[in-house]
């Protein structure tokens, strides 16, 4: 039976799918702030902001993540910790502990594109929308570097978090991850809601309001992926990390699902716009053509 066991995990084998996540993140994501950009020059008198270069600087930390996240899997990530040579899961450490820092601009960027692109739309709507976004964006900042502080003191000495250190102490895996996943999904739930009661109030019929709603939602599903990674991290618990380069894979899926998500979202009403533009391009080019009108009632809801 041992020896069963044993041969099973010499054969099982994630490392095809992280592979195919990590391409297609980079391929997604490089899509999609390439298609905002296209879609913020095609648009007349379109002003360039902040929520732009949020967008922007969000891309090289993504890539630069998923080429670590990469990196790990070529040392042996997504195979059982038994069948990996204990050179490469010497190296495993330090990237991980680059990829932690990483993780919170990957994050939190996003999210002030988000509150930026709010204060765009509603900056003539509301004075406690305003507040609130201020509000809501300084928390954010403090999410990040309150991570980035705790990521590079988590031990002492600080080296002790990649390698072994006599005497040293490190703060629990445990209590370091979910004191930063749930603020984090607490700050998605906010900024998901921020603008509801807005939307909703809009003069317009019921059914343009639902669906204005919906498409709000939609583009920030990446509240979606917050939840699905602490569900995975409290179901695992503390046995996440008994098999190093195996049990935690759900839970970096839906790292790596996340930080996509939160690029792609940001980037969708753009999107959205740069749909809507070609749609009334092929139409004129349609009439100026002089074709039917009955050949055109694809363009009829563009």
């Amino acid at each position: 039976m041992a020896t069963n066991s044993t041969a099973t995990k010499t054969e099982e084998d994630m490392q095809p799918n992280l592979i195919a996540l990590c391409v297609a993140t980079l391929v997604f994501a490089t899509l999609a702030l390439s298609l905002r950009f296209w879609s913020n020059c095609v648009t007349p008198s379109y002003k360039w902001w902040w929520d732009d270069f949020f967008a922007a600087i969000t891309l090289p930390f993504i890539i630069s993540e998923t080429a670590l996240l990469l990196w790990l899997i070529h040392l042996g990530l997504g195979r059982h910790v038994a069948t990996v040579p204990p050179a490469n899961l010497a190296k495993g450490p330090m990237i991980i502990f680059i990829i932690n820092l990483l993780y919170y601009p990957n994050i939190s960027l996003p999210k002030f594109s988000v509150l930026f692109f709010y204060g765009r739309v509603f900056q003539r709507t509301s004075k406690w929308l305003t507040f609130a976004l201020w509000v809501v964006g300084i928390t954010n900042a403090g999410w990040l570097l309150t991570g980035w502080t705790v990521t590079i003191f988590r031990c002492t000495p600080i080296n002790a978090t990649w390698e072994a250190v006599p005497e040293s102490t490190c703060v629990s895996t445990w209590d370091w991850f979910l004191g930063s996943a749930i603020p984090n999904l607490l700050i998605d739930i906010v900024i998901l809601t921020l603008p509801l009661p807005i939307l909703w109030g809009l003069q317009a019929t019921a059914f343009r309001r639902i669906m204005t709603v919906i498409v709000f939602i939609f583009g920030y599903s990446v509240i979606v992926a917050s939840i699905g990674r602490v569900v995975t991290f409290t179901r695992a618990g503390t046995d996440i990390l008994d098999d190093i380069t195996w049990t935690p894979i759900e839970y970096l899926e839906w790292v790596q699902t996340e930080g996509l998500l939160s690029l792609v979202s940001i980037c969708l009403p753009s999107i959205i716009r740069l749909c809507g533009h070609l749609c009334r391009s092929s139409r004129k080019t349609s009439i100026s053509d002089g074709q039917e009108p009955s050949k055109m009632v694809v363009f009829e809801h563009c």
